[in-house]
């Protein structure tokens, strides 16, 4: 199975479901089963140590945690925490779209999928040209990743956490995990 490692405390946050958008700098043709590794090395945020100076992404974050670890090292290092589904990697495009519906500078990919950056995050599919709809609203995904134009976002399906994390030695970009 493909695997790929994300520091944490973004890892837990997606075997929790809390997190469905992994965004990356660079693009992925792979599709399907795709299991999720926590780094063995952590950056550990200041911002979980204290309620002070956290921006409201960083108290997404410490909210969407406390209900399941109490302090930083109950985060699990080193190993699979789940296993989901990549559905799809679609390019974010910075927002461009006026009141009416009308797109200026870049223009919609119309077969195929894309998300727009601006004051929301919308997700647009090529079912939406033409039939009135205006994509989905994924905004609240917003303090779990870096959705700058330029970027990737890899969406994540049937997110599946793992009774209890499965040591293993992570890579860089997409590895092969094999299940013992």
């Amino acid at each position: 199975m493909k695997a790929i490692t994300i520091f944490q405390p973004w890892a837990s946050l997606i075997a929790l479901g809390v997190k469905t958008i992994e965004t990356r700098s660079w693009k992925t043709n792979y599709r399907g089963p795709l299991a999720i590794h926590a780094a063995k090395t952590t950056n550990e945020l200041e911002f979980l140590a204290g309620a002070n100076h956290r921006t409201t992404a960083e108290q997404a974050i410490v909210d969407a945690l406390r209900p399941y670890f109490t302090k930083w090292d109950d985060l699990p290092l080193g190993s699979v925490v789940a296993v989901a589904n990549l559905a799809d990697c679609i390019p974010m495009y910075e927002d461009t779209v006026d009141e009416w519906g009308l797109w200026h500078n870049e223009p919609p990919i119309e077969d195929d999928s894309f998300l727009t950056v601006g004051s929301s995050l919308m997700y647009w599919t090529p079912s939406a040209f033409g039939h009135g709809s205006a994509g989905r609203h994924i905004t609240d995904q917003r303090p779990y990743g870096d959705f700058q134009p330029g970027r990737w976002a890899w969406l994540l399906e049937d997110i599946q956490p793992l009774p209890e994390p499965i040591p293993a030695k992570g890579e860089q970009k997409l590895w092969n995990w094999e299940r013992a």
